[in-house]
């Protein structure tokens, strides 16, 4: 980076004992630092520092800032690394939206299939009697039932495909630092609907 003309520091944590690259920029400056913050222990976005660190470390204090080189040039890219870091968040946060709706509905599928189960443990023993007309009575509620499940079922399946989904865009999102621009354009798409 530094050859490319770019200002460059090293920003050392002491407390965590970790050390990241830092690239001047306009907008993405880590903390009180005019540098995006750039993990070298694995792929990321330039300015998105890891939650954790290798061994589950967080990073809690302000870096020391060690300049290298004298480039002047400045990394420009912050506004579209903001759009992925949002959509990666609004992701997770619909992530947990989903998996908190699919368990309740779960359980009322699970419910409602209960009920089934008891409607037809009822009238199997009238049909077996010759009571054909209890027995169409509760066919009656046992069809409108059934009709209720199956919707239930369907909204939960829909409900599923969301979540496949959301949990793909945001696994390629994470994984896409090596493709700044198209990962910004599918998380441009996300977040504008």
């Amino acid at each position: 980076l530094a050859r490319e003309g770019y200002g460059v520091s090293l920003l050392y944590f002491g407390d965590e004992n970790h050390m990241a690259v830092g690239v001047k920029s306009a907008g993405c400056g880590y903390r009180n630092t005019s540098f995006a913050y750039i993990e070298t222990t694995n792929i990321s976005y330039v300015g998105i520092p890891p939650a954790t660190l290798s061994g589950g470390a967080t990073l809690s204090s302000d870096p020391l800032v060690i300049p290298v080189g004298e480039g002047e040039r400045s990394y420009t890219a912050c506004n579209q690394v903001q759009t992925i870091e949002r959509a990666l968040s609004a992701l997770r946060d619909r992530a947990a939206v989903i998996e908190t709706e699919l368990e309740a509905r779960g359980r009322e599928i699970e419910a409602m299939r209960d009920a089934l189960d008891a409607l037809n443990a009822r009238m199997t023993p009238l049909l077996r009697a010759g009571d054909i007309s209890e027995y169409n009575r509760l066919v009656q509620d046992y069809n409108r039932l059934a009709g209720d499940y199956n919707q239930a079922v369907d909204a939960y399946n829909a409900l599923l495909d969301e979540a496949e989904r959301v949990v793909d865009l945001h696994n390629d999102l994470a994984a896409g630092a090596h493709d700044r621009p198209a990962s910004y354009i599918m998380a441009r798409a996300y977040l504008c609907g």
